[in-house]
């Protein structure tokens, strides 16, 4: 009856007939054969562990022995009753990796710190209450002793100066180090160099041949200090810096240009570099979109989606040959298995949801990965305990056409359906030809002639 009941609630539920032609489809006539949820909780409980069993009290009360994206509150040592000085806002989806790096460097340290979680704007739209603290929308924030800072780095250097004492493995920042600084300047050197060759296909095999230069660079850093770290055998802000980067090139090079940074023999210390970052590291699967693809990388994408057929039941077992290996939270096959379950099991009505989204329209802002949602409801519904569900098409008699919509040419949001700018636009596209060109990249910022494109300090030149 689970199923019946979850199939009327989408529908809409009531009595009759949705009409419209196409496949009438009656909940009465579906045969539920799945256990309960009730059932499945039942027989995951017997299963696990007293560990297991406590994690979501031990989440609740922010005491659990590791990290978890789900957590709401981090108070380590902390004693009882009294109240972190520090507020972390990060991403909802745990995926940005500047969030990720104050988060490791917390979590290193045994900073208390409270979570509050904002989407991404990929993900949706951000609260009213975090625009009023963070006018640009950028995260992460830090709000320390009701001081709100607006920069990772910056939270990562206040948190330094207001925890000094606090060195769990090792010292996270040892600023002092004369090695810290050309390491960072690798770490963005690196960033860059894969950024560029992502999101661009000029100069194909320039860009990579520069990047692998770059991870062979890397690979050196790390058998120089001797390890397991960049700076010896204790984790360090460089550590931190790196590692939230290294995972998203690992996850999105093979998807779009066939590389591969683990287990490969090019680099192997990036291998066996192993930061304690591995219950905060990212999902490997999830990679950035509005990237440039090689021809050559559509076997890592199909891998990767799942598209040829790699997640079907059973997964395969880890031969060496997987993308990402499995042994990264060193827990066991069957201890994983149950983890999964339980957050199954917790999350299912959403999931539930989720699952049935081609009966739905798009969702808006619309998803920028087509497998996260589909461009259109697969059906539509009427009213009804059994439905009328008809192909979608675009004249459906249900939608109201809307308006036509023109984009106003001072690139600014279109009012409505005006067909010329609005006044505030023309007035605005007015001020922007009385001024004159900067250019940002030149020291003295000297106004530019309207005709110059570039000067010799910058390789770009835009507007200010």
């Amino acid at each position: 009856m689970q199923l019946n009941n979850m199939i009327r609630t989408l529908m809409g539920g009531g009595g009759g007939n949705g009409g419209g032609g196409g496949i009438a489809v009656s909940a009465e006539r579906l045969e539920d054969a799945a256990p309960s949820w009730e059932a499945l909780a039942a027989k995951l409980d017997t299963a696990s562990t007293d560990d297991e069993r406590a994690f979501r009290q031990d989440l609740e009360s922010g005491r659990a022995a590791r990290a978890c994206s789900l957590a709401s509150q981090r108070l380590f040592d902390l004693p009882d009753g009294e109240a972190p000085r520090l507020t972390l806002f990060r991403d909802t989806a745990a995926w940005c990796p500047y969030c990720e790096k104050v988060w490791l460097v917390l979590e290193e340290k045994r900073v208390p710190y409270e979570v509050k979680k904002v989407n991404m704007n990929c993900y949706g739209d951000k609260p009213a209450w975090f625009w009023a603290i963070q006018p640009s929308g950028g995260i992460p924030v830090a709000k320390l002793d009701g001081q709100v800072i607006r920069e990772s780095n910056d939270i990562i250097m206040a948190v330094e100066e207001a925890f000094p004492d606090r060195n769990a493995a090792g010292t996270p920042t040892r600023l002092g180090d004369p090695r810290v600084r050309p390491l960072l300047s690798l770490e963005r050197e690196l960033f860059s160099a894969w950024f560029r060759w992502l999101t661009s296909s000029a100069s194909e095999g320039a860009q990579r041949a520069n990047f692998e230069a770059l991870l062979r660079r890397v690979d050196g850093e790390l058998a120089a200090s001797g390890g397991p770290y960049f700076l010896g055998a204790d984790l360090s802000l460089v550590d931190c810096m790196f590692a939230p980067f290294l995972e998203r090139m690992a996850a999105s090079l093979p998807y779009y240009k066939a590389l591969t940074l683990r287990r490969n023999d090019g680099w192997p210390r990036i291998e066996q570099w192993r930061p304690s970052y591995r219950h905060v590291q990212s999902d490997f699967y999830t990679h950035i979109g509005r990237c440039q693809s090689v021809p050559e990388a559509e076997e890592f994408a199909a891998e990767i989606d799942g598209s040829d057929g790699s997640w079907s039941l059973p997964l395969p077992e880890d031969d060496g040959s997987l993308l990402q290996p499995l042994q990264g939270l060193g827990a066991g096959a069957d201890a994983a298995r149950r983890e999964a379950a339980e957050r199954l099991l917790h999350n299912h009505e959403a999931i539930g949801r989720f699952a049935a989204r081609g009966l739905s329209a798009p969702g808006v802002p619309p998803a920028s990965q087509p497998l996260c949602s589909p461009p259109r409801p697969l059906f539509t519904a009427g009213r009804g305990d059994e439905q009328a569900f008809r192909p979608w098409r675009r004249s459906c008699p249900t939608r109201t056409p809307r308006p036509p919509r023109r984009r106003c040419r001072s690139w600014m949001r279109c009012c409505g359906t005006q067909r010329t700018p609005c006044s505030t636009a023309r007035a605005t596209r007015a001020r922007r030809r009385s001024r004159p060109t900067r250019c940002l990249a030149a020291s003295s910022h000297a106004p530019l002639p309207r005709a110059s494109a570039t000067c010799a300090t910058a390789s770009r030149c835009r507007e200010t």
